[in-house]
Order: structure tokens, then C-alpha cells, then sequence
């Protein structure tokens, strides 16, 4: 259940399957699209911290591992997104888990540039803490600078990964929203 401060939550939770991917591979949402959590560009971030936050299940039949990234685009093709940060490969040997993860950022309209860390777990698997993999420079202003219909222009998408291929490979996105912190 989001919070009273949850601004935004992606579409079509509880996500589909991620299914068997031993590559890295952008999360399908509910309906098998991508799943992207929106971030305003007008105005309502500026000079603000907030918090990306996600938790879903995951379980394996085989000894083998499990990542999560977090990235900054909307894009199918993920090249063309902004890798913000990566929990590492984590141990999830033949069990049936959870996953917690939330980076916190704080984005400012004056130098325009959007820092933080991030932190969670996997299967119980310590997450971080650790900065941004990459910044990203993003004007918070940039519907109302322009005039532009406000609205989400901005957003995030996540990819998941297992360390091997079986068939019983699973993991399912529950939540991916932003809070105001």
C-alpha cells in the first residue's frame, strides 16, 4: 500500500514475470509493456528529495543469483536510459524471497543534476549503500520553463537478471513508486 507521501506509482502492479532472463532485461509491467515509474518535469521536484522505491518476489529451483537496476529513461531499448544504480548479482540459491530496494534522490533546478544513493536487500542479501552509478542532468522545470501540458516527461524503468538459466527462474515487481522524503 503506497504511503500518504507516494506522488507516483507505475502502472499495472503486481508486474508480469520477468521470467527465465540470464540477460539483462527491462521489467514487463502487468499487461507486458514496460513498466516505467513517471517523474514530473513541472516543477513539483524542484529542489526536492524523494525516494524510488520497489519490492517484489522472486524464486529459483537452482543455486544461482539475482540483480536488480534501476534506470533513468523511458525507452524500451535500454541503451538509450541512464543506468543510476545496480544492486549486484545476489545470492538467491534454490529459495523462494523477497526483495526490498529504495534509492533516495534529491534533484535542484539550479545546477539541474539529480544525486543520491541507494540501499536494500535481496533474499536477504544486503543491497549497498552506495552512490549513484551515473548522475543525471535533467531540467526540473522543463513543462513550465516551456509551457509545455505538465505531466510525467521524465521516468525510470528497472531490469532484472539471473546469474543462470532454469526454468524455475521467476521474479515479480509489487511496487515501484516515488515518495516524497
Amino acid at each position: 500500500m503506497p504511503s500518504t507521501q507516494t506522488l507516483y506509482r507505475a502502472s499495472m502492479l503486481p508486474s508480469n514475470d520477468i521470467g527465465n532472463v540470464s540477460a539483462e532485461t527491462q521489467w514487463p509491467d502487468g499487461r507486458g509493456k514496460l513498466l516505467i515509474l513517471p517523474l514530473a518535469s513541472n516543477n513539483s521536484l524542484a529542489n526536492k528529495s524523494f525516494r524510488i522505491r520497489t519490492y517484489g518476489r522472486c524464486a529459483t529451483t537452482t543455486n544461482t543469483t539475482f540483480a536488480i537496476n534501476f534506470y533513468f529513461g523511458l525507452s524500451p531499448v535500454l541503451a538509450n536510459n541512464t543506468l543510476i544504480f545496480l544492486s549486484g548479482a545476489q545470492v538467491v540459491n534454490a529459495l523462494s524471497s523477497n526483495f526490498l530496494i529504495w534509492v533516495d534522490l534529491t534533484w535542484d533546478s539550479t545546477s539541474q543534476v539529480i544525486n543520491g544513493t541507494g540501499q536494500g536487500q535481496i533474499a536477504n542479501n544486503i543491497v549497498g549503500p552506495s552512490t549513484l552509478q551515473n548522475t543525471v542532468t535533467a531540467d526540473p522545470n522543463r513543462d513550465s520553463n516551456t509551457f509545455l501540458q505538465s505531466g510525467a516527461t521524465y521516468g525510470f524503468t528497472l531490469t532484472g537478471q539471473f546469474g543462470g538459466s532454469s526454468a524455475g527462474n521467476h521474479a515479480f515487481m509489487d511496487d515501484f513508486s516515488l515518495e516524497l522524503i
